[in-house]
């Protein structure tokens, strides 16, 4: 292994978990946190290290694929949530795990019955794409769904 430095520069830690954008020509950097997670994920019983690891593709897909099908990317999101759910056993699944972790976000169950239901059960078993990836076009029509505009900041936006 080459010296630390030589072939390449070294990474830092900047920023935190909670930032929500990016900035143009900003450098890639790890969140503060991830020296901690990482270091606990590699100390964890196996089970919690595999979940991570499965969590960790489904969100890499997540990311990837959403890019061009933003249900695809959303749906990969919540499994990625529901994998680490179900190392909790006081937890009994998605909604109940997100329950115990989130407590600021109104109109909770809201949420999590359109995350569970028409986003993640629908896409991975209809078939369906509820962001509209295949739907003919809407615009023009001046009616606006007052449910999606409510449920806007959970769906990924192009840059």
């Amino acid at each position: 292994m080459p010296e630390k430095g030589k072939l390449c520069p070294l990474g830092r830690y900047a920023g935190n978990l909670a930032a929500r954008y990016r900035f143009a020509g900003e450098l890639l950097s790890l969140p503060r946190e991830a020296r901690r997670i990482l270091r606990g994920i590699d100390s964890a019983a196996p089970s919690i290290t595999d979940a991570f690891d499965r969590a960790a593709r489904l969100y890499q897909v997540a990311l990837v694929a959403g890019q061009a099908f933003p249900t695809l990317g959303l749906a990969h999101r919540v499994a990625a949530v529901e994998v680490i759910s179900k190392t909790d056993p006081q937890s009994h699944g998605f909604s109940d795990f997100v329950r115990k972790q989130v407590s600021s976000r109104p109109n909770l169950e809201a949420v999590l019955t359109y995350l569970y239901g028409p986003v993640r059960s629908a896409h991975f078993h209809a078939g369906e794409f509820v962001m509209g990836e295949f739907a003919a076009s809407e615009a023009g029509l001046g009616f606006i769904d007052r449910d999606r505009v409510m449920l806007d900041d959970l769906h990924p936006h192009m840059p």
